[in-house]
């Protein structure tokens, strides 16, 4: 564990164990790995309404525990798992960073599979705009003493850009930045499925530096990263080898595409050379004309 890390959260970082799979992380966008695999398999939530689900304040954060009815899929998931949302949190400022600049807030969406160990974590990041009348809904809670919980109803898919949503209870991401990390609280357990959505949302000021104050510095410090970032992305750049068949269609377009060009310079060789022979025959029947007209007799 660095000795620069600051007592955060009554130190609770020091819980926390070493690994080379370490979360949060810097994204470097220049490094980032563009991934056909991603992109032909778009991360899908299918999220629904929640009915009395319990809101519980922290103190160092506001916790929303959430049925088994919503669930996230596809994009670097297994492909026969859907991975339930079990509960969301809050961070502020954002703990990721993209190109060294943080989020004003992040939401922590976190996934947990009911066949495996395996967890997923999708980052919603709050950017400073207008206000959001979803906050509001949640912070209520801030209200209660520390420990102290309520129900609300509540549906988080009204969490997402209106640009990604399919339908009232669907979402679908193409545009989201992937790695395996780490939980970012004690005990910092690696293996963990990280979706960092590039489309953020928006918060007043007021309910940014409301929700900061309130729950304090609960980020764990950005961690040194030794993996790969990928994008969901058909890449642009051609192939470095082409295969046989490749190679074969190829020698194919250029040999007709050859054929094709040498028939059309005979077929045009041929008009020119018929338009010489019709022009010539066009001269001499005007000239054999001109000189049967002089060779007429003329008559007085």
């Amino acid at each position: 564990m660095p000795s620069t890390w600051p007592t955060v959260c009554g130190g609770i970082y020091a819980l926390c164990g070493d690994g080379s799979h370490q979360s949060p992380i810097d994204v470097d966008t220049s490094l980032v790995v563009n991934s056909p695999d991603l992109a032909e398999h778009p991360l899908e939530l299918h999220y629904n309404e929640v009915y009395h689900t319990l809101v519980v304040n922290l103190g160092t954060t506001i916790h929303v525990d959430v049925g088994n009815n919503n669930t996230v899929s596809g994009g670097p998931l297994p492909r026969d798992e859907s991975l339930v949302l079990t509960q969301f949190h809050f961070h502020a400022p954002g703990e990721h960073r993209i190109n060294g600049v943080p989020s004003s807030a992040e939401v922590h969406l976190v996934h947990r599979s009911l066949k495996s160990n395996l967890t997923a974590v999708v980052v919603v990041r709050v950017q400073t705009g207008t206000a959001n009348p979803w906050f509001d809904q949640i912070f209520m809670v801030r209200q209660l003493p520390v420990g102290s919980n309520a129900t609300i109803d509540i549906n988080p898919l009204q969490l997402f850009p209106s640009s990604v949503l399919y339908s009232p209870t669907h979402a679908i991401h193409t545009n989201y930045y992937y790695y395996n990390g780490s939980l970012t609280t004690p005990p910092c357990t690696e293996g963990v499925q990280w979706m960092i959505l590039a489309d953020p949302i928006f918060a007043s000021v007021d309910q940014i530096f409301s929700l900061e104050r309130w729950e304090g510095i609960n980020n764990r410090p950005i961690q040194p990263f030794n993996g790969t970032v990928y994008k969901p992305h058909y890449t642009a750049n051609p192939p470095t080898t082409q295969s046989p068949e490749d190679i074969k269609h190829m020698g194919m377009i250029i040999g007709v595409s050859f054929l094709l060009g040498l028939l059309s310079f005979f077929t045009i060789i041929a008009i020119a050379v018929l338009s010489l022979h019709l022009r010539d025959l066009h001269d001499k029947r005007d000239f054999y004309g001109a000189q049967q007209f002089e060779l007429k007799p003329t008559s007085y």
